[in-house]
């Protein structure tokens, strides 16, 4: 087996099961609760919390949690429910879903042809009116890094909060937290479990809880979710040196590229800041459908694109938004790799086989 859908969600590690394990056997009381035996929960996850912080350079005043990625871009659109947002084109599905469901009227910034959303186009977007902008810091389907920190300057000159979903950023890359507002991020995406998150919201904004109740400083209600927060926390403990992991991954990416050569198959973006895990390739005349079929059949995992739209009939918007056409778009295949990827020469060589005996 070769899975290549790291993007869609990481296995968790070995640490981070035993630690939610560990939680549901010994940590059994409800955090919030006054009682001594609550004492050692709610220690537990005031550490996590500090965690999260300390890798971000926040406080953990600044540390929400929440079920992931979904929800906490939702909370952050909820902050701007009924009124005019900036978002760009090429964001996660759950943001347009949110700023739908909240009555939101958007502007939605296109990425330029390298899939990069600008500062100068995201000002250009901007009204007197406009309550939030949202830039996505790494996307989710072709790896493109956004440049967020030039994006959260321009946005802060002119007075306005500014989110980024880091789901596919958190734990791969460097992020610079100068001027952002908010910030999202899902466990799993970072070898943690399914159902937990958090979004982090700069101390002294204002911000209305999607969900009502006296938990999380009554900015989230529920009860936490103390064996995801566990295991978030055992997460985190294993990202260590980010730019050694990132070295790695675009060593695996080289090699992979150059076992495609001279087939047709392309990059959809190249002449971008690339998160090197995850790679967007075109099979021109094939479609991506069939390929994943034919790649399954040969133990080799890939995807169309986002995970929670590939059993969609509509082709990517995020392709759409570069300029590319739809049929185009279904010719796209997204390989992501991670860490338990160790070669690609394997993938490579297939996907080449299978391209060559259909197509040419």
């Amino acid at each position: 087996m070769i899975y290549l859908d790291y993007a869609a969600t990481t296995p968790p590690a070995p640490e981070v099961t035993d630690a939610v394990s560990e939680c549901m056997r010994t940590l059994t009381a409800n955090p919030s609760a006054a009682y001594s035996i609550a004492t050692p929960a709610r220690t537990k996850m005031i550490a996590v919390k500090k965690q999260i912080a300390a890798f971000l350079g926040a406080t953990p005043q600044e540390i929400f949690f929440t079920s992931g990625g979904t929800e906490s871009n939702s909370q952050a659109i909820f902050q701007a429910a009924g009124k005019h947002i900036v978002i760009g084109a090429a964001e996660h599905r759950s943001v347009f879903a949110a700023a739908a469901n909240f009555s939101c009227e958007v502007t939605a910034v296109r990425p330029d042809k390298n899939g990069v959303i600008t500062p100068e186009a995201v000002l250009r977007a901007i009204r007197p009116d406009t309550a939030l902008v949202s830039v996505q810091s790494v996307n989710n389907e072709t790896g493109v890094i956004n440049p967020i920190r030039e994006i959260a300057d321009a946005v802060k000159r002119k007075k306005i909060p500014f989110h980024t979903d880091a789901v596919a950023a958190f734990g791969h890359i460097n992020i610079d937290m100068t001027n952002i507002t908010m910030l999202s991020a899902s466990a799993h995406k970072f070898y943690g479990p399914r159902g937990i998150g958090f979004i982090y919201i700069k101390q002294g904004s204002r911000a209305k809880p999607l969900i009502a109740g006296e938990q999380e400083g009554s900015r989230r209600g529920g009860t936490e979710n103390l064996p995801g927060i566990c295991g978030m926390g055992a997460a985190i403990e294993l990202i260590t040196d980010i730019n050694v992991e990132l070295a790695r991954l675009k060593s695996l990416r080289e090699e992979f590229l150059r076992g495609l050569a001279g087939s047709g198959i392309a990059e959809t973006v190249s002449n971008a800041d690339i998160y090197p895990g995850i790679i967007s390739l075109r099979l021109p005349g094939f479609p991506a459908e069939k390929a994943i079929s034919l790649l399954d059949a040969r133990g080799i995992y890939v995807s169309g694109g986002a995970a929670c739209s590939s059993s969609s009939h509509s082709p990517s918007h995020v392709l759409i938004s570069m300029g590319l056409t739809p049929a185009e778009a279904f010719e796209v295949i997204r390989v992501s790799m991670g860490r338990q990827t160790t070669e690609m020469k394997t993938a490579a060589s297939v996907i080449k086989e299978i391209y060559n005996k259909s197509v040419i």
